[in-house]
């Protein structure tokens, strides 16, 4: 039996469907969820800190780090975000570890360490007015992007990976002691935009439209 491991965040919803996976215990909708826009606690999926002087040369058919700071790339559904020269962070964003032996010893799990949330929804543009200072959809603008930035005066990776008309994505991670007290700070700023927790099948079915 795994470990029982608890997300650091806690929506005052009542679960219409629950799962367990590797030890964590998973809010896949809440009963009365809103459609859009939502706010959904991702803190399970596992992520690990990738540091080397040379990260191109790791790159692998199923892993493509990012050349450029601040780079998003996918591949299928496991994300690498760029964060300086020599440091990147890899997140499996479908909860399916992969193998990561060629990049050991400079590769840590840190999926316990963090609080992760993705916001979605077709006007998230407006409800990111609310929370930074930030122009994250600027007209035109393409591609997947990182923003290392505070939020609430809090450090966080804020992480583009949509910005369609049709569901707009992003993912916000901080320390883990800080999860709970950014979600509900996230809800609160947002409330005029109607931003709602929910739960993960949300999120799974827009990873797994592969837009």
């Amino acid at each position: 039996m795994a470990q029982l491991r608890t997300s650091p965040i806690k929506f005052d919803l009542e679960p219409l469907t629950v799962e367990e996976i590797d030890g964590w215990k998973v809010i896949r909708e809440y009963k009365n969820q809103k459609k859009d826009p939502l706010l959904i606690d991702l803190s399970h999926r596992p992520s690990w800190d990738f540091q080397n002087k040379d990260m191109l040369s790791f790159n692998t058919p199923e892993l493509c780090i990012p050349a450029d700071m601040n780079g998003v790339t996918r591949q299928g559904n496991l994300f690498v975000s760029r964060m300086n020269q020599t440091q990147a962070q890899i997140w499996s964003l479908d909860g399916i570890t992969p193998s990561l032996e060629s990049l050991t010893p400079g590769c840590t799990d840190i999926t316990d360490g963090q609080a992760v949330l993705a916001l979605m929804g077709k006007e998230l543009d407006q409800v990111f007015e609310s929370l930074l200072p930030l122009e994250m959809f600027k007209p035109g603008e393409t591609g997947m992007k990182l923003f290392q930035t505070p939020l609430f005066h809090i450090p966080c990776q804020i992480l583009v990976l949509d910005r369609s008309e049709k569901m707009k994505v992003v993912i916000i991670s901080c320390p883990r002691g800080y999860g709970n007290d950014m979600a509900k700070a996230i809800l609160k700023s947002a409330a005029p935009h109607g931003l709602a927790p929910g739960g993960k099948n949300v999120f799974l079915s827009w990873l797994n439209s592969g837009e």
